[in-house]
């Protein structure tokens, strides 16, 4: 069965998840509720652990690989990411009503932005210059595929971090 994805382009899609947290990110501060701040606060770290997980299997092994310094480009970006993972662990731990919420969430948004300014100045770029356009191809349909089964929480090993104080 072919699965239909709206571009054949993983740099759009990966775009295109950055511009929905962002999105997401209005709406929760924009919200007075604090029920609904907190149910868009946890569609944010499901939104962002399904895009980390498909960026670590297929985006950082691929950006790896091909391009100049590409290791050291993977190592860093899983770094960032295990930044972001511990506050969305933090978030998703919160009693209802804690007014940790928002402090965490504009912590948790300052370094996400940090990493996606990185991500999008340099890395992409560079995905886009060093990978074909079949691999390029190959990968948008690995990423759209991923999302259905990469986690909705961050890693186990993160939330046992976090949990334990050491994140």
């Amino acid at each position: 069965m072919s699965v239909l994805i709206a571009t054949s382009d993983p740099i759009e899609l990966i775009k295109t998840d950055h511009r929905l947290v962002e999105t997401l990110y209005g709406d929760f501060k924009s919200q007075a509720d604090m029920m609904e701040k907190q149910r868009i606060a946890l569609q944010i770290c499901k939104e962002l652990s399904v895009h980390a997980g498909i960026e670590e299997r297929y985006l950082y092994p691929l950006l790896a690989e091909k391009a100049p310094n590409g290791q050291e480009l993977q190592q860093r970006a899983i770094e960032e990411t295990r930044e972001v993972q511990a506050f969305l662990a933090k978030i998703e731990m919160l009693q209802k009503d804690d007014p940790q919420l928002e402090v965490l969430m504009d912590e948790m948004m300052m370094n996400l932005r940090q990493h996606v300014l990185e991500e999008e100045s340099e890395m992409l770029p560079l995905l886009k210059e060093h990978v074909d356009a079949s691999q390029l191809e190959l990968l948008a349909t690995k990423l759209d595929r991923g999302k259905r089964t990469a986690p909705i929480h961050p890693p186990p090993e993160v939330l046992q971090s976090v949990q334990q104080g050491a994140m």
